[in-house]
Protein backbone atom coordinates (compact mmCIF):
# COMPACT_ATOMS: atom_id res chain seq x y z
CA UNK A 1 0.00 0.00 0.00
CA UNK A 2 2.70 2.18 0.35
CA UNK A 3 3.88 1.57 -2.68
CA UNK A 4 0.33 2.89 -4.25
CA UNK A 5 1.04 5.99 -1.87
CA UNK A 6 4.63 6.64 -3.18
CA UNK A 7 3.45 6.56 -6.91
CA UNK A 8 0.49 8.85 -5.93
CA UNK A 9 2.63 10.97 -4.42
CA UNK A 10 5.27 11.55 -7.46
CA UNK A 11 2.20 11.51 -10.41
CA UNK A 12 2.03 15.10 -12.02
CA UNK A 13 -2.06 14.62 -11.85
CA UNK A 14 -2.45 14.63 -8.34
CA UNK A 15 -3.41 18.25 -7.98
CA UNK A 16 -5.81 18.12 -10.51
CA UNK A 17 -7.42 15.35 -10.01
CA UNK A 18 -7.74 16.69 -5.80
CA UNK A 19 -9.41 19.49 -7.59
CA UNK A 20 -11.88 17.14 -8.89
CA UNK A 21 -12.73 15.10 -5.99
CA UNK A 22 -12.54 17.58 -3.57
CA UNK A 23 -15.88 19.13 -3.29
CA UNK A 24 -17.64 15.83 -3.23
CA UNK A 25 -15.15 13.43 -1.35
CA UNK A 26 -13.54 13.88 2.27
CA UNK A 27 -9.60 13.01 1.50
CA UNK A 28 -9.42 10.06 3.90
CA UNK A 29 -12.39 8.58 2.41
CA UNK A 30 -11.41 9.08 -1.14
CA UNK A 31 -8.17 7.57 0.08
CA UNK A 32 -9.53 4.76 1.56
CA UNK A 33 -12.05 4.10 -1.28
CA UNK A 34 -8.59 3.64 -3.76
CA UNK A 35 -6.71 1.06 -1.04
CA UNK A 36 -9.71 -1.30 -0.89
CA UNK A 37 -10.72 -0.99 -4.54
CA UNK A 38 -7.15 -1.71 -5.04
CA UNK A 39 -7.25 -4.38 -2.36
CA UNK A 40 -9.75 -6.12 -4.28
CA UNK A 41 -8.42 -5.79 -7.85
CA UNK A 42 -4.79 -7.72 -6.36
CA UNK A 43 -6.91 -10.39 -5.25
CA UNK A 44 -9.33 -10.90 -8.24
CA UNK A 45 -5.35 -10.77 -10.32
CA UNK A 46 -4.22 -13.66 -7.56
CA UNK A 47 -7.36 -15.81 -7.95
CA UNK A 48 -7.56 -15.16 -11.92
CA UNK A 49 -4.03 -16.85 -12.31
CA UNK A 50 -4.52 -19.89 -9.47
CA UNK A 51 -7.56 -21.17 -10.70
CA UNK A 52 -6.80 -24.85 -12.20
CA UNK A 53 -7.55 -24.40 -15.92
CA UNK A 54 -7.69 -27.78 -17.22
CA UNK A 55 -11.61 -29.72 -16.95
CA UNK A 56 -11.06 -33.16 -16.98
CA UNK A 57 -11.61 -33.64 -13.14
CA UNK A 58 -14.80 -31.56 -13.17
CA UNK A 59 -15.98 -33.85 -16.35
CA UNK A 60 -15.63 -36.76 -14.19
CA UNK A 61 -17.20 -35.55 -11.74
CA UNK A 62 -20.25 -34.65 -13.66
CA UNK A 63 -20.58 -37.83 -15.22
CA UNK A 64 -20.65 -39.86 -12.21
CA UNK A 65 -22.96 -37.28 -10.38
CA UNK A 66 -25.18 -37.51 -13.64
CA UNK A 67 -25.19 -41.35 -14.09
CA UNK A 68 -26.48 -42.14 -9.90
CA UNK A 69 -29.17 -38.93 -10.48
CA UNK A 70 -28.48 -38.82 -6.85
CA UNK A 71 -30.58 -35.83 -5.22
CA UNK A 72 -28.03 -33.97 -3.29
CA UNK A 73 -25.23 -35.00 -6.18
CA UNK A 74 -27.63 -33.25 -8.73
CA UNK A 75 -27.94 -29.97 -6.21
CA UNK A 76 -23.96 -30.29 -6.41
CA UNK A 77 -24.02 -30.95 -10.50
CA UNK A 78 -26.41 -27.42 -10.28
CA UNK A 79 -23.56 -25.47 -8.27
CA UNK A 80 -20.38 -26.89 -10.11
CA UNK A 81 -22.24 -25.51 -13.25
CA UNK A 82 -22.52 -22.29 -11.92
CA UNK A 83 -18.69 -22.57 -10.86
CA UNK A 84 -17.97 -23.86 -13.94
CA UNK A 85 -19.18 -20.92 -16.32
CA UNK A 86 -17.86 -17.92 -13.49
CA UNK A 87 -14.41 -19.66 -14.04
CA UNK A 88 -14.43 -19.97 -17.27
CA UNK A 89 -15.79 -16.07 -17.50
CA UNK A 90 -12.46 -15.42 -15.93
CA UNK A 91 -10.26 -17.50 -17.32
CA UNK A 92 -11.43 -16.04 -20.99
CA UNK A 93 -9.16 -13.98 -22.99
CA UNK A 94 -9.58 -11.30 -20.20
CA UNK A 95 -7.95 -13.06 -17.90
CA UNK A 96 -5.11 -10.88 -17.61
CA UNK A 97 -6.85 -7.88 -17.66
CA UNK A 98 -10.39 -9.03 -14.98
CA UNK A 99 -8.63 -7.07 -12.01
CA UNK A 100 -8.05 -3.69 -14.16
CA UNK A 101 -11.46 -3.75 -15.59
CA UNK A 102 -13.08 -4.63 -12.32
CA UNK A 103 -10.78 -1.99 -10.43
CA UNK A 104 -12.10 0.88 -13.29
CA UNK A 105 -15.55 -0.43 -13.07
CA UNK A 106 -15.98 -0.22 -9.47
CA UNK A 107 -14.65 3.39 -9.34
CA UNK A 108 -16.02 5.00 -11.89
CA UNK A 109 -19.18 3.39 -10.20
CA UNK A 110 -18.14 4.56 -6.85
CA UNK A 111 -17.31 8.08 -8.66
CA UNK A 112 -20.73 8.40 -10.30
CA UNK A 113 -22.30 8.15 -7.16
CA UNK A 114 -20.27 9.94 -4.83
CA UNK A 115 -19.41 12.96 -6.97
CA UNK A 116 -22.45 12.83 -9.67
CA UNK A 117 -20.39 12.02 -12.50
CA UNK A 118 -18.15 9.57 -13.67
CA UNK A 119 -14.49 11.08 -13.90
CA UNK A 120 -13.02 8.64 -16.34
CA UNK A 121 -9.89 10.64 -16.65
CA UNK A 122 -9.43 10.60 -12.47
CA UNK A 123 -10.39 6.73 -12.68
CA UNK A 124 -7.92 6.10 -15.71
CA UNK A 125 -4.92 7.94 -13.67
CA UNK A 126 -5.93 6.41 -10.77
CA UNK A 127 -5.97 2.57 -12.20
CA UNK A 128 -2.10 3.48 -13.55
CA UNK A 129 -0.91 4.63 -10.04
CA UNK A 130 -2.87 1.89 -8.28
CA UNK A 131 -2.46 -1.50 -10.25
CA UNK A 132 1.48 0.23 -11.49
CA UNK A 133 0.66 0.39 -15.38
CA UNK A 134 3.51 1.53 -17.67
CA UNK A 135 3.07 3.76 -20.77
CA UNK A 136 3.55 1.06 -23.91
CA UNK A 137 6.34 -0.07 -24.37
CA UNK A 138 8.58 -2.86 -26.39
CA UNK A 139 7.95 -6.27 -25.15
CA UNK A 140 5.00 -5.28 -22.67
CA UNK A 141 2.10 -7.30 -22.10
CA UNK A 142 -1.12 -5.59 -22.63
CA UNK A 143 -2.47 -6.14 -18.82
CA UNK A 144 0.76 -3.84 -17.73
CA UNK A 145 0.21 -1.24 -19.81
CA UNK A 146 -1.34 2.43 -18.76
CA UNK A 147 -5.22 2.73 -19.92
CA UNK A 148 -7.12 6.03 -20.45
CA UNK A 149 -10.40 7.60 -20.01
CA UNK A 150 -11.85 5.73 -23.45
CA UNK A 151 -10.49 2.24 -21.42
CA UNK A 152 -12.80 3.22 -18.57
CA UNK A 153 -15.46 3.89 -20.78
CA UNK A 154 -15.34 0.68 -22.68
CA UNK A 155 -14.84 -1.15 -19.74
CA UNK A 156 -18.51 -0.26 -18.10
CA UNK A 157 -19.54 -0.34 -21.61
CA UNK A 158 -18.73 -3.70 -21.33
CA UNK A 159 -20.06 -4.20 -17.95
CA UNK A 160 -23.36 -3.12 -18.49
CA UNK A 161 -23.80 -5.54 -21.67
CA UNK A 162 -22.59 -8.24 -19.97
CA UNK A 163 -23.54 -7.93 -16.08
CA UNK A 164 -21.64 -11.02 -15.06
CA UNK A 165 -18.64 -9.59 -15.37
Amino acid sequence: MLSILDRWERHPDVEAIWDKIKPALPPEIFILAILKTGRVAAKIDRLAHELPREAKPISRIERFLTERQLGQGNRFLAWLGDLRQGQERLLSRNTETAARTQFMVTLRDYFAVQCGQSLDDVVATLTNIVLDLKPKGIGLPRERTEVTADHVRDAAKAAREDPSN
